[in-house]
């Protein structure tokens, strides 16, 4: 930021983006690679690549999470899915509308 020709301060840019300095720093100093870091505790079922998988799938089509868990492959449980899809913040996990059932004109067949 500095050297340029137009210098923009980072007390600034934290001010404009309602952010702290060193958040702004970190930004800067890591550009696009921001990874997950090191957890303790048991280890992840599902990789970054399967978790954005997931949250495409539910987001686009109106499919169960048992259809999800098919698609995906590999031992997934029910509540995982849940969770991967409430991780995405914008979402909700809801039970899918029933499905009508017989008409009239179906018992009669």
């Amino acid at each position: 930021m500095y050297g340029s020709k137009t210098e923009v301060h980072f007390s600034k840019v934290a001010a404009a983006l309602k952010r702290s300095k060193r958040g702004i720093y970190q930004i800067l100093a890591c550009g696009k690679n921001f990874k997950r870091i090191s957890r303790s505790g048991r280890p992840r079922v599902t990789s970054f690549r399967d978790d954005m998988h997931i949250r495409i799938l539910a987001s686009t089509r109106n499919i169960s999470l048992s259809r999800i868990r098919n698609i995906i492959g590999g031992q997934i449980s029910k509540k995982t899915l849940q969770r991967r899809i409430l991780e995405s913040e914008y979402m909700i996990n809801r039970k899918m509308p029933r499905s009508p059932g017989l008409t009239p004109h179906h018992k009669k067949a």
